[in-house]
């Protein structure tokens, strides 16, 4: 998952100013705009904060390189998907309604990930 949210502007270096390379970049932040959609879901974040929760509940000494591997990958994939930029065309509305950044920090928040965060940055 790690991957596949990886941030467009990474994977080309800038915005590219070829026709057809421009193209299959529009395409990948048309991709990455779609998983941000799907992870705006508290069950998501759920299963990514339960188990970030498991591992951080284990001793320093007690993790494995592994555990170590799956923390640093579960916080790499929520800054990738935070990362992602606005679809300004699919987030117009005339009411005011939540942006999809918006329910995706919504989520982050109902899953407990916020204070998760807030404990490592601690």
């Amino acid at each position: 998952m790690v991957n596949l949210t990886q941030p467009a502007l990474l994977c080309f270096g800038s915005v590219p100013k070829d026709s057809s390379v421009r193209h299959h970049f529009l395409q990948v932040l048309t991709y990455l705009q779609a998983y941000k959609e799907a992870f705006a879901s508290e069950k998501a974040f759920g299963v990514l904060s339960e188990t970030l929760y498991e591992l951080l509940q284990l001793g320093w000494e007690d993790r494995q390189e592994e555990d170590n591997l799956l923390i640093e990958r579960i916080l790499l994939l929520v800054r990738n998907i935070l990362h992602v930029p606005a679809n300004l065309e699919q987030e117009k509305s005339i009411d005011d309604d939540a942006s999809i950044h918006d329910r995706l920090l919504w989520a982050i928040h109902l899953s407990g990930m916020d204070d998760l965060l807030l404990f490592l940055s601690s």
